[in-house]
């Protein structure tokens, strides 16, 4: 890993940084390959919740579990994607989606063990939240360093010991953005519908009804943004934990010195 060949600048972020350079991250790094992996990895399940919705009667409820639980593992494939755009410059659909593969099974229990540990103990208020912050790297954990079994999550409570606050303050983003998402793409879809195309929708708006599909596909997008951010401000926590902007800076020295430059 060349610190010094990173795609983004190595240097402790604020947490709205962090946010702020995630956007940039998903739109100005490789957009072809975000949109390649949205298409494939959350139009599909979009459509087969609009099915079970409109053509099953499932209740939103249900729907919104199920959009939850696959949005969970989902984000594994853009982590991964995350993770090599940082460091290599061309990378590609099947490089992306190759390498999670290999990855699936030891992302998919590491993951499944914690947010049931986290959903067990919500019952206890604290604990539940003491959970929710220490498993807040699992994916990068064992995605990225490519840690296994119950190192996982081990690995995550690592990185955030000693940062509770900031990892607390980082997940709270991470719900507000998949919210925000949510009611912005209710708001953009009816707009667009009733006053654009002057087509009445047939159903409630989200805050009434419990859902709708511009709600379920403003939380589907939300996952390339969800995860960008989380990814970064992984790798804000390991430039501040492991120092890496001081290594970075010794790189550029040592580069100047050889060419002569000061």
């Amino acid at each position: 890993m060349q610190l010094d060949q990173a795609a983004i600048v190595i240097r402790p972020r604020t947490l709205a940084a962090v946010a702020d350079l995630a956007f940039r991250y998903v739109f100005a790094l490789q957009p072809r390959l975000y949109l390649k992996l949205c298409a494939t990895l959350l139009l599909p399940p979009l459509l087969i919740l609009g099915y079970l919705r409109h053509m099953l009667s499932f209740e939103w409820f249900g729907l919104w579990v199920m959009a939850i639980a696959y949005t969970t593992f989902a984000q594994g494939a853009f982590t991964v994607a995350a993770g090599r755009m940082m460091f290599e410059r061309d990378v590609t659909f099947k490089n992306v989606m190759q390498g999670y593969g290999t990855r699936f099974w030891g992302h998919f229990f590491p993951i499944l063990f914690t947010r049931l540990a986290v959903a067990a103990t919500l019952i206890t208020f604290a604990l539940g939240m003491v959970y929710w912050i220490r498993y807040a790297f699992v994916h990068e954990a064992v995605l990225l360093e490519g840690q296994k079994g119950k190192a996982g999550p081990e690995r995550s409570a690592g990185i955030v010991r000693g940062h509770t606050s900031d990892a607390f303050k980082l997940l709270l983003l991470l719900w507000a953005t998949q919210l925000g998402f949510v009611f912005c793409a209710e708001a953009l879809g009816r707009a667009l519908l009733e006053y654009v195309l002057m087509f009445p929708t047939l159903t409630e708006p989200v805050e009434e009804a419990g859902g709708s599909l511009f709600a379920l596909f403003g939380f589907l997008v939300a996952t390339p943004f969800v995860t960008a951010t989380r990814f970064l401000a992984y790798i804000d926590a390991r430039t501040r934990r492991d120092g890496w902007d001081i290594q970075v800076a010794f790189l550029d020295f040592d580069a100047s010195v050889k060419t002569g430059v000061r």
